[in-house]
């Protein structure tokens, strides 16, 4: 998906994201994102860029369809080089909280102004805790890129859903997440601790069949709720194949919020998490992009 048809199905500002890779790779997308992202027709969108990774665990389950080969422990000096790659425009760090160095990493993130969010990880409520107290303040897609199997009580999961300090995002896809689980987040969270997020893939858009994505295979195919994104080798997924309009529409199917909640949790809320003033915002908010039809579902609106 580019960013003109990111900005046209109904989003206003996003965080272009890059996922685990190796420094060569980091050293030639980076400034090319940084590039973009500061052109008149995009700048005014892009809040910033999210490095999902390198700094995850490497372990099943917990690394999706990251490349595990590609992840590492954290670094200082190798996060003040991909700051400097990104031209300072590092918003947002995923990173794994139980691995050694994520406390002195969360700190440097601190200081440089960078929002810590933890996913892709192993982690348990005592990792977790000692990491908010450095500064971690999201989750990434809360219920997802974790093991199947967890323990009952001292998972990421549970310790993300009680962990107050925590704003958590979820995928409402309708893949990534059942909706019993999204209903259970939404009330552990509360309405100000949560946030829709699309996790689109690079190849969200394109048609069905196998396509060159993450360095890997990914298959695109269409199941019950829409098209999908899979590891074809991996049994996982490989991001979303949905748009922020899909993923708030699919949210509002389930009947668990109302209008009003919903653009709280579609808008004003990711923005509070990474910083940012929605208030600030408002002169282009999705407001000017969707309209309400007359099932209630959200629209893009016709220029």
């Amino acid at each position: 998906m580019s960013f003109d048809e990111i900005i046209a199905t109904g989003t206003s500002f996003f965080c272009p994201t890059v996922v685990t890779a190796p420094m060569s790779t980091y050293a030639h997308v980076l400034p090319i994102l940084a590039k973009v992202s500061a052109l008149p027709e995009y700048s005014d969108h892009v809040l910033g860029l999210h490095l999902e990774g390198p700094f995850i665990s490497s372990k099943p389950g917990a690394v999706g369809c990251h490349r595990p080969e590609h992840t590492r422990l954290p670094d200082v000096a190798f996060l003040k080089d991909l700051h400097k790659h990104c031209n300072g425009l590092l918003k947002i760090l995923t990173i794994a909280a139980e691995l050694a160095g994520a406390e002195e990493l969360t700190k440097a993130c601190v200081e440089l102004g960078i929002v810590v969010s933890l996913g892709h990880q192993l982690a348990d409520v005592k990792d977790i805790r000692r990491v908010v107290e450095a500064g971690a303040t999201m989750m990434t897609h809360l219920g997802n890129g974790m093991p199947n199997e967890a323990h009952r009580h001292n998972s990421n999961l549970l310790a993300g859903m009680s962990e107050d300090l925590l704003t958590a995002g979820i995928i409402t896809d309708g893949f990534h997440l059942p909706p019993h689980v999204i209903k259970v987040i939404i009330r552990a969270k509360s309405l100000e601790r949560v946030f829709v997020v699309s996790d689109a893939a690079p190849v969200a858009g394109l048609e069905p069949g196998i396509h060159q994505c993450f360095g890997k295979n990914v298959l695109m195919c269409e199941e019950e709720h829409g098209f999908v994104v899979r590891d074809s080798v991996l049994p996982c997924l490989a991001g979303s194949a949905a748009s922020m309009l899909q993923c708030v529409n699919y949210l509002r199917k389930l009947d668990l919020l109302t209008l009003d909640e919903l653009w709280q949790v579609s808008f004003h809320n990711p923005l509070r998490a990474i910083g940012v003033d929605p208030a600030a915002k408002l002169g282009l908010n999705m407001e000017r992009l969707v309209d309400i039809d007359a099932d209630d579902a959200f629209v893009v609106r016709a220029s």
